[in-house]
């Protein structure tokens, strides 16, 4: 598989990728399905913020793929994008 590198450091961008792939491009969140691999509508999220837990960002088990919505509120669900805990 060939990974596009883009805005992030590459590692970044393969966790991205990763995420996406295995949540099979459809957010967990409400369910929405049918993104196009590549469609920036789709967002790897980060569950505990790169900036508060650095040691857990390149981590699967702290994404989650989100549809751009369900992101939205993610991001603001504590003011700075903490919402959860890892996933198991």
């Amino acid at each position: 598989m060939i990974l596009k590198v883009g805005k992030y450091a590459p590692n970044l961008d393969a966790w991205t990728v990763l995420v996406k792939l295995r949540d099979n491009y459809t957010c967990q969140s409400c369910g929405h399905q049918n993104f196009i691999p590549g469609d920036n509508s789709v967002h790897a999220h980060h569950i505990l913020t790169k900036s508060e837990h650095p040691e857990s960002k390149l981590k699967l088990s702290n994404g989650i793929t989100l549809c751009e919505r369900c992101h939205v509120k993610a991001r603001f669900h504590n003011g700075n994008g903490a919402s959860g805990q890892e996933r198991q």
